[in-house]
């Protein structure tokens, strides 16, 4: 089973030197700079060609993380079309800046299989951020247990392991919006009945974030249409199953 990580970037050039030297050799990577306009997209594309199984998206215009991820997971499914790639490939999505540590990439994939879940989130370690972070974190990670029945931990955790095979549907269910990402897969994604956990422990290597509380209400609020899209579908099934229709 091979490994694939899929990392977007925007504006990373302080990160980006030190954080790809500390990718897994074995693994293949996909690349998907955001319109950056610090140079960074230059400074991928360079690095790829000076290391094999390394492809680089470049998008015109920055739209954001969701849009980003959801390039990149339509990229892997292609790939699977393709005959590149094979379904149970293991797929880790893991944020361009260097908070997450990659060396742990393959053992979170294996980790995964192991406990035969369709999506394993890590756990972040707090002790880097303010107040006000984690008390954004801990009420939408609250909202999305309310909404699930599932015992989250983190999740806004960007680091996540899923398979090859799932990347479109997981590409299906984000809205688009700027920073929404997570918290809509946390919540859509249980609801279809994927095989879910967030209990993988990560050090976080170092405290960095640009979203504000207006992004925190967006995504609270993309959560909430998610849970709401649904139940409407759940009940439209539920009506067109009845005696009466039939």
């Amino acid at each position: 089973m091979r490994l694939v990580l899929l990392i977007p970037v925007y504006n990373e050039m302080l990160h980006l030197p030190g954080f790809l030297t500390r990718l897994p050799g074995e693994a293949e990577i996909l690349l998907v700079d955001d319109g950056s306009r610090d140079g960074s997209g230059d400074f991928l594309a360079a690095w790829a060609r000076t290391r094999p199984g390394v492809e680089v998206l470049h998008l015109p215009v920055n739209r954001g993380k969701s849009a980003a991820l959801a390039a990149g997971l339509e990229r892997v499914a292609a790939r699977v079309e393709e005959g590149l790639l094979q379904a149970e490939d293991g797929l880790v999505l893991l944020d361009g800046d260097g908070q997450h540590p990659p060396e742990v990439c393959a053992e979170l994939s294996t980790e995964r299989v192991r406990r035969r879940l369709d999506m394993l989130v890590a756990c972040r370690d707090f002790s880097l951020y303010p107040f006000w972070k984690i008390l954004g974190n801990r009420l939408l990670t609250l909202q999305a247990r309310l909404l699930t029945q599932v015992l989250w931990q983190d999740t806004q955790c960007g680091m996540r392991a899923l398979s090859v095979g799932r990347a479109s549907e997981a590409a299906a269910v984000l809205g688009r919006e700027r920073y929404c990402c997570e918290q809509e897969w946390c919540v859509a994604l249980p609801l279809r009945g994927w095989k879910v956990a967030n209990d993988f422990p990560i050090q976080t290597q170092h405290y960095r974030s640009n979203s504000t509380f207006l992004d925190a209400f967006l995504i609270f609020m993309a959560a909430l249409r998610v849970w709401a899209r649904h139940r409407l579908e759940r009940a439209c099934r539920a009506v067109d199953s009845s005696p009466s229709r039939s």
